[in-house]
């Protein structure tokens, strides 16, 4: 047998061809962005989402469902990174969704135990004063620590969107993908999830801070057309939010256009990150 047929030969030999697929060479492997997906996906369904919050898992899982579709019919194609990358998003959200609910659930039971506590004690003698302070002491406490575990679980956002303290007040920015399709100001149904989190963190803070939402566009298409979407893509998160419970006295929106990029706009990553909305509530005293 010739060289060529002895190499013929050994590469059509089932354990190499084994060895071949279980490596993941060639196009059929999975994008970083799938892989990713499966991996939030997994999390998502040891965590207290799977119970707390059964719709969000499976929104996720729908979404994955689509990357796998696609990966099958077309291997890192960029509907596979698309899909991917919803799915990903949408597990991150299931799992924020579950902690926020667990921690809403102990914070709201907290409160009745509180409430219960001072019908009950208003109705014994004064003599039960002393012990009765006590035992408030105690349960406000446990109320304090309640509302941290959701101070935990608001920091969580962490996952979708960045919060951070600068000398304007707190600022929770958003990225413009997860909010709007590209060119439009509707928010998108995930930005409807991503927002519900961010209206009870709102809700939260001190009846007296203000609130100013400010959106921002890239530097692609004509600066006035970028200024007014801007200004729309900012209203629409105002009214959502206000939607849901946040006094509409206390927020205002603002379109920023083109102004203040906080990434180069030559790439497509760079336009991505330019494309977002912050929120920013005053500091207290302000």
């Amino acid at each position: 047998m010739s060289n060529l047929g002895r190499l013929k030969a050994f590469a059509a030999h089932p354990l190499v061809l084994a060895a071949l697929v279980t490596t993941g060479c060639g196009p059929s492997s999975p994008s970083t962005e799938l892989k990713n997906a499966r991996d939030a996906y997994s999390t998502t369904q040891r965590s207290k989402a799977q119970q707390l919050v059964p719709d969000k898992v499976l929104e996720a899982k729908q979404a994955l469902d689509k990357a796998e579709k696609a990966h099958g019919e077309d291997p890192q194609s960029e509907f596979e990174k698309h899909f991917a990358y919803l799915a990903e998003r949408r597990a991150q959200i299931a799992g924020v969704q579950g902690d926020l609910s667990d921690a809403e659930k102990k914070k709201i039971a907290a409160e009745e135990r509180y409430v219960t506590l001072l019908d009950e004690r208003r109705r014994k003698a004064e003599g039960a004063a002393a012990g009765m302070t006590g035992d408030l002491a105690r349960e406000r406490a446990a109320r304090l620590a309640a509302e941290s575990r959701l101070a935990a679980a608001l920091k969580s956002l962490e996952e979708i969107a960045k919060v951070k303290e600068e000398a304007r007040g707190m600022v929770i920015t958003l990225s413009g993908a997860v909010l709007f399709a590209s060119d439009k100001y509707e928010l998108l149904p995930i930005a409807k999830n991503a927002l519900d989190q961010v209206a009870t963190a709102l809700q939260s803070t001190d009846d007296r801070q203000k609130i100013v939402v400010e959106g921002y566009t890239d530097s692609v298409g004509d600066d006035a057309y970028n200024q007014k979407l801007s200004e729309n893509r900012a209203n629409s998160v105002r009214e959502y939010i206000v939607s849901k419970g946040v006094a509409a006295s206390r927020i205002s929106s603002i379109g920023r256009g083109e102004a203040s990029p906080v990434s180069d706009n030559t790439s497509p990553e760079g336009r991505a990150n330019n494309r977002r909305v912050e929120i920013i509530v005053s500091p207290k005293g302000r």
